[in-house]
């Protein structure tokens, strides 16, 4: 997808449905070029642009670990304080809170569903990627918390590989000289 494609849209739609059927739009040369990028991108789906959009979070410090938590079911995310969130989490992975010496950040992302925390600390990781449940009002919430791969890293999937073969196996034979080093391998399915 092309880097325009990434850019926020919003005001170009509505400024597309608010012409009437077969009225024709005037567009100034600097809209021109905009205006294709528009089509193109909507040729892809309103869907696929609206969740550009709705992935765009605030800049978090690059050094530090992303925790991505997704609630599993019944914990609305635009209903419930960003504070009451943050205490939930802490609650949960049982991270002491002391004022002025926060070193960790939650974000919500609503639109998505999830929540980033974000820490330079390593142990802290460990302690949020074991939260099994959060409890927010007397009520507790099934979650999933897994550790963000960093953005310097890529990941894929291999077919056709032996079942019968062990994750050290197939961490060794992916790991040589010419790859880059194999941070972690996991087999899906069976």
């Amino acid at each position: 997808m092309s880097k325009s494609c990434g850019t926020p849209l919003e005001v170009t739609y509505r400024d597309a449905k608010m012409a009437t059927p077969g009225q024709k739009v005037e567009l100034s040369p600097a809209k021109t070029g905009r205006r294709r990028r528009l089509a193109a991108c909507k040729k892809l789906g309103h869907k696929i642009v609206e969740h550009l959009i709705a992935s765009y979070l605030p800049r978090l410090p690059a050094n530090d670990y992303k925790i991505i938590i997704r609630p599993k079911c019944g914990l609305v995310l635009t209903k419930v304080p960003n504070t009451r969130l943050s205490e939930a989490v802490r609650m949960a992975a049982q991270i002491p809170w002391i004022k002025g010496q926060e070193k960790e950040v939650l974000i919500v992302n609503d639109k998505q569903g999830a929540l980033t925390f974000s820490t330079p600390d390593i142990d802290t990781v460990w302690k949020v990627t074991r939260i099994k449940s959060i409890k927010i009002e007397g009520k507790n919430y099934d979650v999933t918390a897994y550790l963000a791969p960093h953005e310097d890293s890529g990941r894929g999937v291999v077919r056709g590989i032996d079942p019968r073969l062990s994750v050290e196996e197939l961490t060794e034979a992916f790991g040589n000289s010419r790859n880059a080093p194999i941070l972690g391998v996991r087999k899906l399915g069976n």
